[in-house]
């Protein structure tokens, strides 16, 4: 009796794999837990997306989309025409290029030692680059040389400059989407989702500088409205558009135009006839609005090989919207697979030109795309 009570006590060897194995998951844990990482997650109200209903109902509007030019990289990220029909792109690789009318011909201008994004023209007629490879704007020359136009805030080094707008009056506005953190550190940004971003004011005949709206939420494409009195802005990871007033009684305010989006908001533009067109570059992440409350687990889930996190699916997807924040058209693709995100769109002559980003993902195109625009 003794005996067999003594057998019953006995606790299975525990063997050396086993051992090796406990220890590898205890320091998992422990890096998991308490690993320092450099974000400070804030807690936030995630609003509820919404349905595929009503303006937002799955369309395949874009079916007849097609390629208007291949690019020699990934990336023709945004658009800009000159007076004459030439298309000019920034590629990922630092690539300058311009595109005949005709989509048939391309033409290297100039290369930057980064990441060729935002692109407009100054009044003068210059080129400018928006380079978020080296947070900085690029003057294009019309010899092809390139010259540093802003770099700095009162010699502090700007960091992921994303895009660009230029008013009638010379004055460009620029959108840098964190202070924080740099486009391979994107995943930090929005787990953190705090107000990194914000827009800069560049006056060229005085050459300053200055912060103009701080505290955003990654402002992205930027475009000055047509009768200059305010500024129409993404902020991508607050799933908004955002107004900022220039001139009149509300000068110096913000407001809301769009608010929650279906996806992240990428560029935006407006037409001739005041029409403005936004792009999304991917939908919504389940995961990063379920833990908006939750800013300690988003910070052990920063811990996380990148390998492991969920990847955006491509996603084409336009919205069409008026100068008072109603949505009046959508443009998606909802039975085609063979389309990349598209990173902007431009009305230009009876179409829309869409751009593709170019940042190292499954959203990224190598091409320049054409679909008419919508009556």
């Amino acid at each position: 009796m003794h005996a067999r009570a003594g057998r019953l006590l006995e606790f299975p060897t525990v063997t050396r794999a086993t051992r090796i194995l406990v220890g590898a998951a205890l320091l998992v844990l422990a890096y998991l837990a308490a690993w320092p990482v450099d974000i400070e997650p804030s807690a936030w109200d995630a609003p509820l997306a919404p349905a595929a209903a009503g303006v937002y109902a799955s369309n395949d509007a874009l079916a007849a989309c097609v390629v208007f030019t291949r690019t020699p990289a990934p990336g023709p990220d945004t658009i800009a025409f000159d007076a004459i029909g030439y298309l000019y792109t920034g590629l990922g690789d630092g690539r300058i290029i311009r595109i005949s009318p005709d989509g048939t011909r391309t033409d290297m201008l100039a290369r930057i030692d980064g990441r060729a994004t935002g692109i407009a023209f100054d009044t003068r007629g210059n080129l400018l680059v928006a380079d978020e490879g080296r947070g900085r704007v690029h003057r294009l020359e019309s010899d092809g040389k390139v010259e540093p136009l802003v770099r700095d805030i009162d010699g502090e080094p700007m960091m992921l400059v994303n895009d660009l707008a230029v008013g009638n009056d010379g004055a460009i506005y620029i959108t840098e989407s964190s202070t924080r953190f740099t486009l391979e550190q994107l995943r930090l940004e929005i787990l953190e989702h705090r107000p990194n971003g914000r827009i800069v004011l560049h006056d060229p005949a005085r050459r300053a500088t200055r912060v103009l709206v701080p505290n955003l939420y990654f402002p992205n494409g930027i475009v000055v409205s047509p009768d200059q009195t305010h500024l129409v802005f993404t902020e991508t990871t607050a799933y908004r558009v955002s107004r900022y007033w220039l001139r009149g009684p509300k000068a110096g305010t913000l407001e809301v135009m769009l608010d929650n989006l279906p996806g992240f908001p990428g560029d935006v533009t407006v037409s001739e006839n005041g029409r403005y067109w936004l792009s999304l570059l991917a939908r919504r992440s389940a995961m990063v609005d379920r833990l908006a409350g939750w800013p300690s687990v988003r910070a052990v889930v920063a811990r996380l090989p990148a390998a492991l996190l969920p990847e955006p699916e491509p996603l084409p997807y336009l919205i069409a919207f008026d100068s008072a924040g109603r949505v009046t058209a959508t443009l998606q693709a909802a039975l085609r697979d063979d389309l990349p995100s598209f990173s902007s769109v431009v009305e230009n002559g009876g179409f829309l030109y869409m751009g593709s980003p170019g940042v190292g993902a499954r959203i990224d195109g190598t091409a320049v795309y054409r679909a008419a625009t919508p009556q």
